[in-house]
């Protein structure tokens, strides 16, 4: 490992806004969330079933657990016109009470040899200012 990428996910664990969850199934590991807990909501970075855990209704449960603890989520995916991955994906999350605030949404560049992505915003709520919630995400999430 780099000594760049060191430094980057020390300072990412050692943020106290992010919350990394590890998801157990039966005393197996089957997938992880990466949340930051920003002003007035939830943001998930990341929602992860392995692939040999999929189609069990398991990613149903952790969207129950999220809903339980976490009134306020919103997230971003690929545009359903993607590929069949994508469009599986958003309707996961259509059935699980998610709805679709923002198709402009630029996820930011991750690094200098990486490219921004156009990607969608859902929440399981209406956030007041959208801009306002986008403002956060890359100040805090991208800075």
């Amino acid at each position: 490992m780099s000594a760049e990428i060191g430094k980057n996910l020390l300072l990412f664990f050692s943020n106290s806004k992010v919350k990394i969850i590890s998801v157990l199934h039966e005393s197996k590991n089957i997938g992880y969330l990466i949340l930051w807990e920003l002003s007035n909501y939830t943001f998930v970075e990341h929602f992860e079933v392995f692939t040999e855990y999929r189609s069990q209704k398991l990613g149903s449960y952790i969207t129950g657990y999220l809903f339980e603890n976490h009134p306020r989520i919103i997230l971003e995916i690929e545009p359903d016109h993607l590929g069949e991955d994508a469009k599986r994906r958003y309707a996961f999350y259509q059935r699980n009470g998610f709805n679709l605030i923002d198709e402009m949404y630029v996820q930011p560049s991750y690094g200098k040899d990486k490219k921004p992505l156009d990607l969608w915003l859902l929440a399981n709520y209406t956030p007041e200012n959208l801009q306002d919630v986008k403002d956060e995400i890359y100040d805090i999430v991208y800075h």
